[in-house]
């Protein structure tokens, strides 16, 4: 059932991956609350843990990307919490916790770099013939279309759909790490799934975010709006408004929020409600911002984006209530169906937004090839008569000759 709804999930995206994103990034938060050390009921975590790979769009099964990233790297010897292995991070071993996102981010560069390498070879390539010639004229094109396809867009688009992914899996490999083992790394050694290399993956997590502001401060607002650079950098800006740079930080407080959810579930295991409290002011201030800058181009992007974020905070105060004010099992495992129902209704509410959006798109399409059907029809008898016309008068004109 899981898989049916992932490649349904997938071949909507295909039409309306703008509206698709707005529900993968919420449940992107939700899937991870259970690694709170919040008491939390089993029919929630089980809902969680269904959606968790529509959530991160993995339609390859994740027992084949285990048993690949497991003939590459060998497990680390450090233990996890329950929690975070009935989540999907077995391991204090980052490629494995990355899984699919491993395999792709490896894939890219290696695209890349081969794409770079063709592309120097034909530019200082001085072989005469006309079929070398017409090869790397061809090779050329073929490469400049490619990087426009992968360069930046789909490279940013990654690392913003995998960001939390990414920066969990650093922070659970570094969770035992004390300061003097941080002090006496071997830098030298950076092996895959070392922790040397995960400090300076973290370092660039937490730089990411200042990074994408500086960046787009530096851009002109008109600028943004050409073709070109939507191309390259469009997904940093994606359906956000590009007059002020109140607008555009939305981006990077979509990263600052799943940064600090990775740092509340890593940093404070043994505070339930110092986490609950946390995820709760960090849900109140994205709401606050959403209402008050009004960062989306659409109404219709803004209001969802407002009813998915309502959604979390919900679902994150009852998730308070359950650890501290709430003590009856009954009334618990109630308020956990609750919890259930509204993410469902805010699941079914999405999907009828991005379903009615692939209709108003096809709807449309379908109406703009039978009016240039109905068009081509009607300038046939119109040609022909003024084709006759024309024959005729200069029919006409040779015999008065």
């Amino acid at each position: 059932m899981i898989i049916c709804a992932n490649v349904a999930l997938t071949v909507a995206g295909g039409f309306s991956m703008k509206k698709l994103w707005q529900l993968i990034s919420t449940l992107q938060i939700l899937v991870h609350y259970p690694l709170l050390n919040l008491p939390m009921q089993a029919n929630v975590i089980m809902v969680l843990k269904g959606i968790q790979d529509i959530s991160n769009l993995n339609i390859i099964p994740k027992d084949k990307i285990k048993a690949i990233i497991s003939s590459i790297v060998t497990d680390s010897s450090d233990g996890v919490r329950d929690s975070f292995g009935e989540m999907g991070y077995e391991s204090s071993n980052t490629l494995h916790n990355m899984g699919l996102v491993a395999i792709l981010v490896v894939g890219i560069l290696i695209i890349i770099g081969l794409i770079v390498l063709i592309g120097k070879i034909c530019a200082k390539s001085n072989m005469q013939g006309f079929f070398i010639s017409q090869f790397c004229y061809r090779a050329k094109n073929v490469i400049q279309k490619i990087k426009a396809k992968l360069m930046f867009n789909p490279i940013i688009q990654a690392q913003l759909k995998g960001y939390i992914k990414l920066s969990l899996a650093c922070l659970i490999s570094l969770q035992n790490v004390s300061y003097q083992e941080l002090y006496n790394l071997q830098f030298s050694t950076l092996t895959p799934g070392s922790r040397a290399t995960n400090l300076f993956l973290l370092l660039y997590f937490l730089a990411a975010p200042i990074g994408l502001t500086l960046f787009l401060k530096s851009k002109d607002p008109q600028l943004l709006r050409t073709p070109a650079a939507k191309t390259k950098y469009g997904s940093m800006y994606m359906n956000l408004k590009t007059t002020s740079l109140s607008t555009l930080f939305y981006t990077t407080l979509y990263l600052f929020r799943r940064l600090f959810l990775g740092l509340t579930i890593v940093l404070f295991p043994n505070s339930p409600l110092t986490q609950a409290s946390l995820a709760l002011g960090c849900s109140l201030f994205m709401l606050v911002y959403l209402l008050h800058f009004k960062p989306h181009r659409s109404f219709n992007t803004r209001m969802f984006e407002i009813l998915n974020e309502f959604t979390i905070l919900i679902v994150t105060y009852l998730t308070l209530m359950n650890a501290d004010i709430v003590t009856d099992d009954l009334l618990r495992y109630n308020i956990g169906w609750t919890m259930v129902g509204i993410i469902g209704l805010c699941i079914f509410a999405n999907l009828v937004n991005v379903l009615i959006n692939m209709g108003r798109k096809m709807y449309n399409k379908i109406k703009l090839l039978i009016i240039k059907k109905g068009y081509f029809k009607k300038a046939k008898p119109v040609q022909a008569p003024t084709e006759r016309r024309a024959l005729s008068e200069h029919f006409g004109d040779h015999q008065q000759e």
